[in-house]
């Protein structure tokens, strides 16, 4: 069978077509991407070992020499070949993701026969996971005008808030992008992630993950912002209902919810039926696996799984995140120091926008990576799940 042709169901949890392909390309001199491990074949194990240490010390070995010195058998040796540029790379790929599989399988089957700690092990697998879809992809470096034209389109409009000063500053939310919305409870975070859920929804697919509220009022408040309208008018407009129909919008209310839960459910939404912004609501409601010696260092590692789940999915993530008492106790407008739980949200963010409620309401956009900063008056209008720019920007 040609290597480049063989499909997913000859998947094995080791292939010894491409291990012998990998040591003929090593014995001819190729760097391969590759370690001892990653072979199957304890004679391969060996002889990779062999070759790289003879390869420091500056000798050239041959198959002749892993016949004599390891004592390999010649009807293995026999099947070392001169395989090409395009064999040597499918069959690199293949020897790694057997090696990833079979450290999937050991790590699986310890914890179901109950052996260390399953937070320990849960946080491999996904490690595993994430290594084997990460096989194949390309690490080089890219010369910085090749990138011209890519670089002035991520200049272009993103996908638009719906609120025109926030957009004018922003140019819309970015692929690959995590944008924290924080507050104080009852000040509209989440009355303001549906919103721009529920605009984003009539031309784009959105997934709402709500650790805070049901889904029947995630909706309910998607309807009311979308058209205007209170609980009690909806139920009665027909021409309401058919507009609240055409929503993409996607609502997962499961109370228990790890970073690697709400990954694993939106990379499978996105293969199946495409994605295009991820809300989660919210940030210091999200638990992750592992042992932590604070809750600061968990929300740490929260805020960098979310960024590079942004990355990884490739669209916009926002997380809304509450804001510590400091800023009730100080007066005066929050600050990014205010984010509860850890200064790695402001780090690990794009953009940050507070909400701030005194005499009026505002909203600051406190955070851009690439971008201006402002403050802008807002009406809060609680009945209908609504924000509109009042006009007044500093």
């Amino acid at each position: 069978m040609h290597l480049a042709a063989r499909s997913k169901k000859d998947i094995t949890l080791s292939d010894e077509q491409a291990e012998n392909v990998l040591i003929s390309a090593i014995l001819q001199g190729k760097v391969l991407n590759i370690t001892a491990n990653d072979f199957n074949d304890p004679d391969w194990v060996r002889a990779y070992r062999f070759i790289q240490k003879s390869r420091e010390a500056g000798e050239k070995i041959s198959s002749e020499a892993l016949k004599h010195r390891l004592k390999i058998s010649p009807g293995k040796l026999a099947a070392l070949n001169n395989p090409t540029a395009e064999e040597i790379e499918v069959c690199a790929r293949i020897v790694k993701e057997r090696s990833v599989m079979r450290k999937l399988y050991t790590c699986m089957r310890n914890m179901f026969m109950g052996k260390g700690d399953i937070n320990t092990s849960l946080n491999k697998t996904q490690d595993l996971i994430r290594e084997y879809r990460s096989i194949g992809m390309k690490d080089t470096l890219v010369r910085a005008g090749d990138l011209l034209d890519e670089a002035l389109c991520d200049l272009e409009w993103g996908i638009l808030y719906g609120l025109p000063q926030i957009d004018a500053w922003t140019r819309g939310m970015h692929r690959g992008e995590l944008i924290i919305i924080a507050g104080r409870p009852s000040v509209g975070k989440s009355s303001l992630a549906v919103q721009i859920a529920a605009r984003v929804s009539l031309s784009a697919k959105v997934v709402f993950f709500s650790l805070e509220m049901k889904s029947i009022n995630i909706v309910r408040k998607a309807a009311c912002s979308l058209t205007g309208l209170t609980s009690d008018a909806l139920m009665w407009d027909e021409e309401a209902h058919d507009k609240i129909k055409c929503m993409n919008l996607y609502v997962c209310d499961n109370l228990i919810q790890t970073v690697n839960a709400v990954y694993e459910s939106a990379l499978k939404f996105k293969e199946s039926a495409g994605l295009d912004l991820v809300i989660i609501d919210y940030l210091q409601l999200l638990r992750n696996e592992g042992k932590y010696q604070t809750r600061e260092q968990e929300i740490s590692e929260i805020t960098r799984q979310l960024k590079l789940m942004a990355r990884e999915l490739d669209v916009p993530v926002v997380a809304l995140s509450q804001l510590s008492r400091d800023s009730e106790k100080r007066g005066g407008r929050p600050k990014l120091s205010d984010l509860r739980g850890s200064g790695s949200i402001e780090q690990d963010a794009d953009c940050v926008f507070l909400i701030h409620k005194g005499t009026s309401t505002e909203l600051i956009l406190a955070k851009q990576r690439d971008g201006a900063t402002g403050i802008i008056e807002v009406d809060f209008h609680k009945e209908i799940s609504r924000f509109e720019e009042a006009g007044e920007v500093f």
